[in-house]
């Protein structure tokens, strides 16, 4: 009975998706060259700086107000603004990181770092569906959703990484799979 309660499915969850992250982190700064794991490290903490700042913004807010909420009607408005506020940020750190990219591209700046700010404006549209799941699965205290979603997600990463050294793939490729 333990082990079918939320609070069960919310330690699971935790666990397993730290779980998979830390593996798939060892896996990557065992197997990338120092300048690959480099420039993957500096994209993981901007995009993770990037993250905090739109859960804080618009994820427990979200959560909060949902939670809060006493009607079905109420909720969809709150998703609902909670949506354009999560699209906004997006578009607005995506056009950002583009407008650097560009940048780079257009006065021909040779460097690798350039392909962070694409990957960044990728990601920042691309994870919003993704965190809105998470958000709006744990207004409904829904915590065995939330750890399918977070376990799935970092396994396929992981499933990716092997994948992508199996074969020789480049760093792009794994970015793919992060996406």
């Amino acid at each position: 009975a333990v082990f079918r309660t939320q609070k069960f499915y919310s330690m699971a969850g935790s666990v397993s998706g730290a779980g998979f992250a830390l593996i798939n982190f060892a896996l990557l700064a065992r197997l990338l060259s120092k300048e690959d794991f480099g420039f993957w490290t500096t994209f993981i903490t901007a995009f993770t700086i990037f993250e905090m700042f739109r859960n804080g913004v618009v994820g427990r807010p979200l959560v909060k107000m949902v939670a809060e909420a006493k009607e079905e009607e109420e909720i969809k408005k709150i998703n609902s603004s909670a949506w354009y506020i999560g699209a906004g940020v997006s578009i607005l750190a995506s056009a950002l990181a583009l407008l650097i990219w560009l940048g780079f591209v257009v006065f021909q700046v040779e460097s690798e770092y350039n392909k962070l700010f694409w990957w960044f404006a990728l990601n920042c549209l691309a994870t919003l569906p993704f965190n809105f799941g998470l958000w709006n699965c744990t207004s409904a205290i829904r915590f065995d959703r939330v750890m399918y979603i977070r376990g799935s997600y970092q396994f396929l990463f992981l499933v990716g990484t092997i994948l992508a050294f199996a074969f020789g793939w480049t760093l792009d490729v794994i970015f793919w799979f992060y996406l």
